[in-house]
């Protein structure tokens, strides 16, 4: 496996994976992932909205979105569309 991460910005980062062996769970190929983190800060490790997004070698998109709009509110949206056995299927879910 060879894996590039690369920093666009201080808040924007995006991920290279190459797999060649047969044995990973989504075989051979080729993964791109992005990673944005906002500029509002309630901690030291804490900053909203955080934006994470992959794309694996089946074609799986998988994304998901934290933020926490005021001190004791947060929110969490998770996405992921899939293609199994020529059949498109997607999953929405907001916590």
């Amino acid at each position: 496996m060879l894996s590039v991460n690369m920093a666009l910005s201080q808040y924007f980062r995006h991920t290279h994976t190459w797999t060649l062996s047969q044995l990973a769970p989504t075989g051979p190929g080729y993964k791109f992932g992005v990673l944005f983190v906002g500029k509002q800060k309630y901690s030291e490790q804490e900053y909203y909205p955080l934006i994470n997004g992959d794309i694996d070698p089946s074609g799986t998109l998988y994304a998901q979105i934290l933020h926490q709009p005021w001190p004791f509110f947060r929110t969490k949206f998770v996405a992921q569309v899939a293609t199994l056995l020529h059949y498109q299927s997607l999953c929405l879910t907001a916590i």
